[in-house]
């Protein structure tokens, strides 16, 4: 069995209601997390809030739609990707 290298656990805020939509292959929801992280500024410390955009499918995604709302908090295990595109010549 290979072990499973690209895996993260987010633990946050959702904040807003789950976006769940089907589809013709299945029912899929985006949701976002927020979590908040302490930084130095200045002479003392300042609170800044990170999202993470995040995305289930299939029976998940109905776990999803009928257990959490905006404001619940969460704990999300799934893999990291990163999106990578073009406009106007720019790589982003």
């Amino acid at each position: 069995m290979a072990i499973k290298q690209n895996t993260a656990t987010i633990v946050g805020h959702l904040g807003s209601d789950p976006d769940v939509r089907d589809s013709r292959s299945g029912v899929w929801a985006r949701f976002s997390v927020a979590y908040n992280v302490n930084r130095k500024a200045g002479n003392g410390w300042e609170e800044e809030t990170h999202w993470i955009r995040c995305k289930a499918f299939g029976h998940t995604a109905e776990r999803v739609r009928d257990t959490f709302q905006k404001g619940d908090n969460v704990s999300v295990v799934g893999e990291l990707r990163v999106s990578r595109w073009e406009s106007d010549g720019v790589e982003r």
